[in-house]
């Protein structure tokens, strides 16, 4: 049931997210010398609609965001670098794959994956460095040149527009040359941003005292607040947040077994024992993301100061796509209290159609 409210939901959302090119464009000019990261960090660069699945050992969850970037006015700091802001809204909804399995949660410590969840995200994104390429026309006019001789020789055919994807697709040994006539990559960037989320969980328990199976429903919620920044030249992204989690653990299983009343045969039964508890959370992270190689990682590393448990997570991005993107790739988390973690991720472009 949940698994299908999510996708109802989220196919409203990416009816409703269709960002435009250049914001697009510019929201991936901020991150990409630093490289994505899975659905669940704070600072992203998922302004459209997206989809992920992330499997952890025996559980996983489904994830779909659907978002739009705005372009806001621009500005120069003190060294008269031009600045471009924009801010990114992104509304996203997830649901455990298994609603069986209370086992969802990641090194992230994060423990509302196991309900079905809803949030919108704010991100504010500021950054210096963008350039005119008025002014080097002979170069940018070389470059066009350049990659018309290479749609030809690839294609057979003339008259190819001068566009960034074009570059990408058809001369990409010079793509970095070509962006760099617009962008400045060795520039200042930071962002910050917040994230409230709701989610509801259903809990199946057996009463101990009259082994009666009872239902009862809960509505967990968390606030995320985070920030961060790339320092020059580095290609590295440092960020930290905070977030409260209001969250609720199910009761441990068992099998209960009350003398019959009537001296007959024992009825057991086996599952919850009690009412689920409220399990609050106050977490506090920093998380170190790069790109190396044409592959990118993402360590994190959470506290949670409500039951003293630190947790490191690590998710390594090795797949790409046709078109170059990363994809998906393998994770590994520790934390103190249940060691060591494994799992795959992958995500792609979602679309109706």
């Amino acid at each position: 049931m949940n698994r299908t409210i999510t996708l109802v939901v989220l196919a409203m959302l990416t009816a409703l997210a269709s960002p435009a090119k250049s914001q697009e464009n510019r929201l991936t000019t901020f991150l990409s010398p630093i490289g994505n990261s899975t659905s669940d960090r704070g600072i992203e660069e998922r302004g459209a609609a997206f989809f992920e699945i992330s499997a952890l050992q025996d559980s996983g969850n489904a994830t779909i965001k659907a978002g739009r970037t705005v372009s806001e006015a621009g500005g120069k700091d003190k060294n008269e670098d031009k600045k471009l802001r924009f801010s990114s809204f992104i509304i996203t909804a997830s649901a455990p794959i298994d609603e069986s399995n209370d086992a969802t949660q990641l090194a992230t410590l994060d423990g509302l994956r196991n309900a079905f969840t809803v949030s919108t995200k704010y991100t504010r994104f500021t950054t210096t460095g963008a350039k005119n390429p008025a002014g080097d026309l002979p170069r940018l006019e070389m470059l066009c040149v350049a990659l018309q001789t290479a749609y030809h020789e690839q294609t057979g055919k003339s008259d190819v527009e001068c566009d960034t994807d074009n570059y990408k697709k058809y001369l990409p040994g010079r793509y970095a040359e070509y962006k760099s006539l617009f962008y400045n990559p060795d520039n200042k960037k930071h962002a910050w941003g917040f994230e409230p989320k709701i989610g509801y969980k259903k809990f199946d328990f057996i009463k101990k005292d009259t082994i009666e199976e009872k239902k009862q429903s809960e509505i967990p919620w968390s606030f995320h607040v985070f920030g961060g920044f790339s320092p020059k030249q580095w290609k590295t992204l440092i960020s930290f947040g905070a977030e409260y989690q209001h969250g609720f653990k199910e009761a441990d299983s068992g099998t209960v077994c009350p003398p019959s009343s009537t001296g007959g045969n024992l009825t057991c039964k086996t599952g919850a024992l009690g009412e689920p508890t409220q399990e609050d959370a106050k977490l506090l992270y920093v998380e170190f993301r790069r790109r190396i190689m044409g592959k990118a990682l993402s360590l994190k590393v959470t506290n949670d100061f409500e039951k003293d448990i630190l947790g490191v997570d690590l998710p390594v991005y090795l797949m790409s796509n046709k078109e170059g993107s990363l994809t998906g790739g393998i994770r590994t988390g520790w934390t103190e209290d249940e060691k060591w973690q494994f799992g795959l991720f992958v995500g792609s472009a979602f679309s109706l159609f």
